[in-house]
Formats: C-alpha cells, sequence, structure tokens
C-alpha cells in the first residue's frame, strides 16, 4: 500500500523525520493532496499512509512526528462545499467542518427556504466549523460565540445575478431543475485564519463494483479507498485517493502530477458571476412538527428527530414521568436486611471457628454455660454487623448531602461501589483470613497431641474439620470469582453458600439425629423385654 502510494506521490512526507523527506522536481503541480503526520490528521483521515507504520526500536535519525493536544472522542471533520444547493452550481471553496453530533449522530436537515439551517458557523471560543447551527448546538457549542458565514449568490448568467427576486423566487431558483444560481457560503476577513480550506472529491468510490481495467480489486484498495481522504487529481477528475483510482485505472496510467489551468485550479470549474446578498430581512422559517414520536420519544426541533427519553438508573419511564423502580422506603430496608443477613452469617461462621480454635488449642477447661456462650457470641455478632451497617448509611447520606441512605432503590442493596468494598467485602475478606489462619493453627495443635481419646475426641475432632471447611472455602469462591472473572467459581460459591445448612445438618444434626433414633429403639426393645 505504501509503494502505490510513493510512486505516484513522490514528494510526500514518510512521517520518519527531515532526513526521509522526499524531493521531487515536478514540472508544474503535484496530483496528490498532502498528507499529515500529527495526530489531529485522524479526525480529517488525512494521515499519511505510512504514519501507522512505526517501529519499536529505531536508529536516532529517525524522528517520528510527536502528537499534538487532540481530544480522542472529538467529532471528525469532513471536506464540505458550503452551498445552499449541494446539487447545484458549484463555488469553487471548500472547508473542513464537523457535520455530525457525537457518536454519529446526523445534525444535517434536507435544505429548505429557511438558509440559516444551511448556513455553516464558526465558533470564536474553540475555532470549529460546523455544518449549520444545529450540528454547533449538539457539540455542545454556546450560541454567543457562534459566528454565521456571510452569503455569496452567484450566478452562470449576469442578467440572473442582478435580478429582483423575493425568497421565494431565488429558492425557485436555486432548487429548479436546472439552476441557474445559487447561494455559496464564505468564512468573513476578521476569522477566516480559524478555518481550514480543503479540496473535496468529485469522483464517487467504485471500488465495490470491480470495474478497473484488470477487472481485479484487491482487499487492500477497497479498505484504503474508504479509509483514507487524499485527494488525488487525475484529468477532469479528483478522486478521494489514489487508492480509489488504481481500483478503475492501473498504476502505469496514473501521472503523478497535473498541469494548472488545463486541468484543475483556477479554470477546473466554471467561473460564475457572484456578489454578496443580504439576507437579514428575510425572516426564519418556523421549525415545524414534522416528525411523531413514540411515547417514550420527544421531538428535538432544532435536529427535527425524536430523541429516547432515559430515566436515572433506579427509575422507569411511565406516564410521561420517571417512577422509582421499587419503593424507596421498603426497599433501603430489604437492602439494611441483606447487607446485616451476610454480615451476620459470616460473623457467625468466625465465631464458630474461634470457639474451634480456642477448644483444640487451650489446656484450660473453662466451665462456661452453654447459654452465657451464645449470648455472648450474640452480642458481638449485633455490635460487628450493625456498626457496617451504620457506617454504610452514614457516609452514604453525608456524601450524598442527605440524599440517599446508601442502598440502591434499583437493586435493593449497596449502591456505592467503594461502600461495597469497604463494609462488606474487606471484613468479609478478613474475617475468612482469621478464620483460615485459627484452621491451621488448629491442625497443626491437634497433630502435637498425643492424649487425644480414640473414642469421644475422635468423633469431635471429624466434626470439627468438617465445620472448619465449610466456614472458609465457600466464601473463597466467591473472591476467586471475582478475581478471576470465572462463572464456575460463581456457580460453586452459590452451590455451596446456599446448600451451608444442610452441610452444617450433615456435620452435627445427622449424627445426633441418628443416636436419638438408636436411643428410641433401645428404649422400646426394653420395654417390650
Amino acid at each position: 500500500m505504501i509503494q502505490e502510494y510513493l510512486i505516484l506521490c513522490p514528494e510526500q512526507d514518510m512521517c520518519l523525520g527531515s532526513m526521509f523527506k522526499r524531493n521531487f522536481p515536478f514540472f508544474d503541480k503535484s496530483a496528490c493532496t498532502p498528507c499529515e503526520c500529527d495526530d489531529s490528521c485522524v479526525r480529517r483521515s488525512t494521515c499519511c499512509p505510512s504514519k501507522f507504520y512505526r517501529q519499536t526500536d529505531t536508529p536516532y535519525f529517525i524522528e517520528y512526528q510527536k502528537n499534538i493536544s487532540i481530544t480522542e472522542k472529538e467529532t471528525p471533520m469532513s471536506c464540505f462545499e458550503p452551498l445552499w444547493n449541494p446539487k447545484g452550481i458549484r463555488s469553487k471553496r471548500s472547508y473542513w467542518m464537523i457535520k455530525t453530533c457525537p457518536n454519529d449522530i446526523n445534525c444535517i436537515s434536507p435544505p429548505s427556504i429557511n438558509i440559516s439551517s444551511s448556513t455553516p458557523v464558526t465558533s470564536l471560543a474553540t475555532n470549529q466549523t460546523y455544518r449549520n447551527i444545529q450540528c454547533a448546538l449538539c457539540n455542545k457549542e454556546e450560541t454567543p460565540s457562534l459566528v454565521e458565514w456571510e452569503k455569496k449568490k452567484f450566478c452562470n448568467l449576469r442578467s440572473a445575478l442582478f435580478a429582483k427576486e423575493d425568497v421565494n423566487s431565488l429558492y425557485q431558483s436555486v432548487f429548479s431543475l436546472n439552476p441557474v444560481c445559487n447561494i455559496g457560503f464564505y468564512p468573513s476577513t476578521f476569522y477566516e485564519d480559524k478555518v481550514q480550506p480543503c479540496v473535496e472529491y468529485t469522483h464517487e468510490d467504485k471500488c465495490n463494483e470491480s470495474n478497473t481495467e484488470n477487472n481485479v480489486v484487491d482487499a487492500y484498495l477497497i479498505k484504503a479507498c474508504q479509509e483514507f481522504y487524499l485527494p488525488y487529481i487525475f484529468y477532469n477528475i479528483i478522486y478521494k485517493n489514489i487508492y480509489c483510482a488504481l481500483c478503475e485505472h492501473d498504476i502505469t496510467n496514473l501521472p503523478i502530477q497535473y498541469f494548472s489551468g488545463k486541468e484543475w485550479g483556477e479554470d477546473f470549474l466554471p467561473n460564475p458571476f457572484s456578489a454578496l446578498i443580504n439576507f437579514q430581512q428575510i425572516p426564519d422559517e418556523p421549525i415545524k412538527k414534522s416528525l411523531a414520536c413514540a411515547k417514550n420519544q420527544m421531538l428535538d426541533n432544532r435536529l427535527n428527530m425524536c430523541l429516547d427519553i432515559e430515566c436515572e438508573v433506579e427509575y422507569f419511564y411511565h406516564n410521561q414521568s420517571c417512577s422509582l423502580v421499587h419503593q424507596m422506603t421498603l426497599c433501603i430496608g430489604i437492602g439494611m436486611l441483606v447487607h446485616f443477613n451476610w454480615l451476620s452469617v459470616v460473623c457467625w461462621m468466625s465465631l464458630c471457628s474461634f470457639q474451634v480454635f480456642q477448644a483444640f488449642t487451650s489446656f484450660r477447661i473453662s466451665e462456661v454455660k452453654v447459654v452465657s456462650k451464645v449470648l455472648l457470641c450474640l452480642l458481638v455478632d449485633l455490635i460487628i454487623c450493625l456498626s457496617l451497617v451504620v457506617i454504610n448509611v452514614v457516609v452514604s447520606f453525608v456524601k450524598s448531602n442527605r440524599e440517599n441512605f446508601g442502598y440502591s432503590v434499583l437493586t435493593c442493596y449497596i449502591a456505592d461501589s467503594d461502600m461495597v468494598l469497604f463494609t462488606f467485602a474487606l471484613p468479609v475478606g478478613v474475617l475468612i483470613c482469621i478464620n483460615m489462619f485459627m484452621f491451621a493453627v488448629t491442625v497443626f495443635r491437634i497433630s502435637k497431641r498425643i492424649d487425644v481419646q480414640k473414642s469421644q475426641e475422635e468423633h469431635k475432632m471429624r466434626a470439627y474439620f468438617r465445620l472448619s471447611t465449610i466456614t472458609g472455602v465457600t466464601w473463597l469462591f466467591g473472591f476467586l470469582a471475582q478475581f478471576t472473572g470465572h462463572q464456575l467459581f460463581d456457580i460453586l460459591h452459590t452451590v455451596f453458600s446456599g446448600g451451608q445448612g444442610l452441610f452444617l445438618y450433615l456435620a452435627f444434626g445427622l449424627s445426633l439425629t441418628t443416636k436419638q433414633i438408636n436411643s428410641n429403639h433401645l428404649k422400646d426393645s426394653k420395654t417390650l423385654t
């Protein structure tokens, strides 16, 4: 691709520094328009083909063009000849303009008697030029900083230029089947330096039609023809770039220069009679509602298009208003309850793990009643869990200027991801790490004890091991799912956490149930005897 470009455009920059700039003695003018190497060329598609072919390790004498300060999300620019009737007679002047809204939303309406909708504007604040005021407004320009371009009437006939006519007859003469006049738009002299002229191509892309001299079109030619805007002059035709010309002609038949005054330049297009015209007395045509929008849309009069009505994430659009997805009080209450319960589950598991740790690592047998232990654990659990819930509510209430309590009415859970981290994920992670540490210490101490009874102590040891495994591993699956993004860990975490009650029953309750059944059978047998 670069080879063909350098053959037909021998004086173009290779974007490798001054040592690699090529000189070629033209008899007249180059058939190629200049390409660019700085990053601003991306908006206009005028980059040199060699710009993007860069090596990571290069000699010192290769100097890549340094990037200039541009915004990646800037709206693309297009080369456009500003005319009231784009299909009428030409004005010979084209300029770089923005003619779309962000995200490629169209802001160009068909030409009408309201000439203001076709008049370009330039922003004195940003130095950007727009196809019309609608395009400027949707790109967040302020109206006071916008300046309309001057209007000039030009005709093929001198008599038509000075004909007295009102706005209706002028509109008819410009948009007739065979128009002899047109209205062109030009920047005023005091801000003309803020506008960039360009060359507009006159020949549409025909690469996809495969009508070349050899009847073969390479895939790279089709792609390059669409991507680059580097006009190429071939006799009385201006192609979008050399690749569009190569789609129709062999490279040996394409020239590298053109003769000014004969093929392109001042005499390339007709030279009509022209004169400035004052449209101040012509009132703007009122914008009429011409579109029927859906129930969830509204009409934008400036863009003359229907825009979707979108509510905030906690609301949905219903009956011409945004309604809450859930009832606020109920949803906040459910969010607090879910938050507290999950913390309580993990906290209780850690307290149970601590009891296991204490039982196997303490040689002192403390005589504490079971009820007192349960009440103490319940108090510790309430203090820890309620503290985290209160922290989430207070911090969120202060940060939102008293607008929310930290729980989303859309999900009925913690709204802020930072608060999810500090009031749930981090405490759970710390408790699980402590739990696993106590489990490891317990295993080590048990392995060192030699006075473990083979009957009752072995049974307790197996039960405690099962409990310790359940309390830690299931939540590790949840953290692994967040870190790796694998759905398998999510499934394992859901299954094991949801079946935690069943696992506890199998670890402890089943043996007690079996023991109770055997005891009942023994009593029945004694009664019969």
